[in-house]
């Protein structure tokens, strides 16, 4: 489940642009998934900090669990 603080989701938009700095690609791919109706299941666990979600691949035959872990600097 994504929480909310203050009107914006709990991971922001800085944190997920710092996380994939580089990797433009990935963030394409990522958004052409939720596009396309890819996405079965997202949420975020604030309390060990981890986004986690299942993606169907293109031909929707497999589904692919994902997930990424927040840490603390």
């Amino acid at each position: 489940m994504m929480a909310a603080a203050g009107g914006f989701g709990v991971v922001s938009f800085y944190s997920i642009a710092a996380l994939f700095s580089g990797q433009e690609k990935l963030i394409k791919r990522g958004e052409n998934a939720v596009r396309s109706g890819h996405v079965v299941e997202f949420g975020y666990d604030a309390d060990v900090g981890r986004i986690h979600g299942r993606v169907e691949a293109s031909m929707k035959s497999t589904t692919y669990a994902c997930e990424v872990w927040q840490r603390s600097i």
